[in-house]
């Protein structure tokens, strides 16, 4: 067996562990990767595995890439090939989805919309990536193809290059349920596997211990999932720069010491941000933006006691960039217009109630709110409020494709969602998919008249995507996060819990591959 991993960054570390295992486990012979970030890969991830650079496994570096293609045009010729065989229409899509190439260089950590390339410099990216990643397949012949959710051109391209050879792609990515991974077929929502999986078991009508237990638990507690911002979290104070921080001489040695490495060796690389610029906006701009946010709407926000029961529709803001956004719902990138359209199509006296996502307080910029609270009725609600709260009072609740959509789900809530969602396939007595703007108003109309909340349908889909996942503390363990959500009791052998997820992940993704196929 071999398989190839598509890595981004800290992932890699992960992957390679994962490799490492199914190497002793799985009779893996041989593994490929794609990685990002020559800082991570030179200073940490090299020293902890000095052995890695000793292998017979071919590695392809998206910095080396960036170098060739910065350095040439692209081939028209190539390019047109390319398309015929891996477009599924259009590869346009891969640079839509990589925030790094679409977005600006700051986009991480504030609004940043202007790309730092041209469009002919992304051409030839697109190009060197694609024609890279066919190579790196012609070497490795791998018998699977294995990522993690979808925020590189290259995990895109992975997919399109594995269907044109007939290669099992597989997209590691939450289940937005307890710590659950699926790995689903391509690197878009939804997941026709899971869907066929989901109508099967719905007229089987069997008994569905498992998810009901966890409704039962999401319905009486919380739905958040493993990785996600914990309760505990204040978005305000953190956005405020809360908590203890190293004196002022450790900061400014820390930092010159970084932004000379960071010129020295790694400003040519879009994974690495722009040192100077994240420390500016994360340590200046992101708390200076949340203090006058809180100040100038402090005393308008709407809150929950104070809004009519069943009178108010609500919507939460997905942080940018995010995947969601990117790839699975991408008509929907404008998320101001997508209120406005939402707030467009209410009954007459209904106000639309947005929360802004707690990653988000400080990253965006003042004008961003003004232009909200433009739309004649719609109200902002405070970020440091559970959505839980709105949620349990609304009349509906309208998403984009976010997690917040399925927990009104949960709760027995009517749902529009406007983009791409896993749980889309349920009865359109509970939720909508607007997929045509022009229809939302007839949408929300038929959906509030004729609203009935299947449990039947509920439980067929939890059982579905329980029984394709695995449970797996992706964020928290595998890959250190912290200040993140953590589902059940952890212990204190942080090793021989990874070790033990690592073996089941091992053994799930052959298992996964069998059942889903080649990729199409």
């Amino acid at each position: 067996m071999r398989v190839l991993f598509l890595t981004q960054g800290s992932s890699l570390d992960t992957f390679y562990r994962l490799a490492q295992t199914m190497a002793a486990e799985q009779g893996l012979e041989r593994a490929g990767f794609f990685v990002t970030d020559s800082r991570h890969f030179q200073e940490s991830f090299l020293p902890a595995h000095p052995e890695f650079a000793g292998l017979d496994w071919p590695v392809l570096k998206e910095w080396e890439l960036y170098q060739a293609a910065l350095s040439q045009a692209a081939d028209p010729t190539v390019l047109a090939g390319l398309e015929q065989r891996l477009g599924a229409p259009h590869l346009w899509d891969a640079m839509v989805a990589d925030r790094r190439i679409y977005l600006g260089p700051k986009a991480v950590f504030t609004q940043d919309y202007a790309p730092r390339w041209s469009h002919e410099q992304m051409l030839s990216i697109l190009q060197q990536t694609a024609t890279g990643l066919e190579r790196l397949c012609d070497e490795l012949r791998p018998d699977m193809v294995v990522s993690f959710i979808c925020v590189t051109a290259a995990d895109y391209l992975g997919w399109r290059v594995a269907a044109a050879r007939g290669i099992p792609y597989l997209n590691l990515r939450p289940t937005r349920i307890q710590n659950y991974f699926y790995a689903g077929e391509s690197p878009l929502e939804p997941s026709g596997w899971l869907w066929a999986e989901y109508e099967r078991r719905l007229a089987a009508g069997g008994h569905e211990p498992e998810a009901a237990a966890y409704l039962d638990q999401a319905r009486g507690g919380s739905a958040r999932y493993e990785g996600v911002i914990p309760p505990s979290a204040k978005p305000m104070e953190q956005a405020l720069g809360a908590g203890a921080q190293p004196g002022i001489k450790e900061r400014l040695g820390r930092a010159w010491g970084q932004w000379r490495d960071y010129q020295a060796k790694y400003q040519a690389d879009p994974s690495v941000p722009p040192l100077a610029s994240q420390t500016w906006y994360r340590r200046v701009v992101k708390p200076l933006r949340a203090r006058m946010l809180d100040c100038k709407l402090r005393g308008a926000y709407a809150r929950p006691e104070d809004l009519p029961e069943n009178g108010f529709a609500f919507f939460p803001l997905h942080k940018e960039p995010e995947v969601t956004l990117l790839v699975y719902s991408r008509p929907y990138l404008n998320q101001i217009e997508a209120c406005r359209l939402i707030a467009a199509s209410l009954p007459l006296g209904m106000p639309l109630v947005v929360k802004e996502h707690p990653g988000g307080v400080g990253t965006r910029k003042p004008g961003y709110y003004a232009k909200l609270r433009a739309i004649p009725n719609l109200v902002l609600a405070p970020p440091d409020v559970d959505a839980r709260r709105y949620l349990e009072r609304a009349a509906l609740c309208a998403v984009i494709a976010g997690s917040v959509g399925f927990e009104a789900l949960l709760l027995q809530k009517p749902v529009i969602t406007l983009g791409n969602a896993p749980f889309n396939c349920l009865p359109d007595s509970m939720l909508r998919q607007a997929d045509r703007p022009l229809e939302l108003s007839a949408q929300v109309a038929g959906l509030l008249a004729g609203h009935r909340h299947d449990e039947a349908a509920l439980l067929a889909y939890l059982g579905a995507m329980m029984d394709a996942s695995l449970p797996l503390d992706w964020y928290s363990l595998m890959l250190g996060r912290q200040g993140v959500h953590v589902v059940g009791a952890q212990g204190d052998d942080r090793q021989a819990r990874r070790r033990e997820q690592l073996s089941a992940l091992g053994a799930y993704l052959p298992r996964r591959a069998n059942e889903l196929g080649p990729a199409e």
